[in-house]
């Protein structure tokens, strides 16, 4: 009962992540960037059928981490993998929060995926924190919209502010 009460408080997108999203990916490497508090179900939830790492520039956000965690910063890791899954959720405008940096972040993210890899990218829409509009960046065009999950890329998750976009790499 109270688990019911706290994903209905949740945000919409956050719960369309775990119940749709979360499921469908198995045995693949996920990097799961950003971590607090509220993500840890994800994390755990991804952990018992996937490889996870997860990635946070603050080192005193490790708990919330997986069991393999690094601190480093997405937009300049020089981390040497590849990846089946990048989950960026809530990440733009919220520590990427210049274009510049958003440019150096997607650019890597093409770097650390596998040919085919998907890129899951959340965006909030809200004026003074995210001036970061994701299809102007030079480095967008190294993904292509992808559908998936039951719903397309760009789309919103029910009257939330949140975009998920599912970004395929060329």
């Amino acid at each position: 009962m109270i688990r019911k009460l706290v994903l209905r408080w949740r945000n919409p997108s956050r719960y369309f992540i775990i119940k749709k999203v979360i499921p469908e990916i198995n045995n693949k490497k996920v990097l799961w960037v950003g971590v607090a508090k509220y993500c840890v179900d994800e994390v755990k939830k991804l952990e018992k059928n996937n490889d996870v790492t997860t990635l946070d520039i603050n080192s005193e956000l490790i708990n919330f981490g997986a069991k393999k965690h690094i601190v480093d910063d997405i937009s300049t890791t020089k981390l040497d993998e590849e990846f089946d899954f990048i989950f960026l959720l809530g990440v733009l405008g919220y520590g990427v929060d210049l274009p510049q940096i958003a440019e150096k972040t997607f650019r890597n993210c093409y770097r650390l995926l596998k040919t085919n890899g998907i890129l899951i990218v959340s965006v909030l829409d809200v004026p003074k924190r995210n001036y970061i509009k994701i299809r102007e960046l030079r480095n967008y065009k190294l993904f292509y919209p992808s559908w998936m999950f039951g719903l397309d890329s760009g789309n919103q998750i029910g009257k939330t502010k949140m975009e998920i976009n599912f970004l395929r790499k060329k």
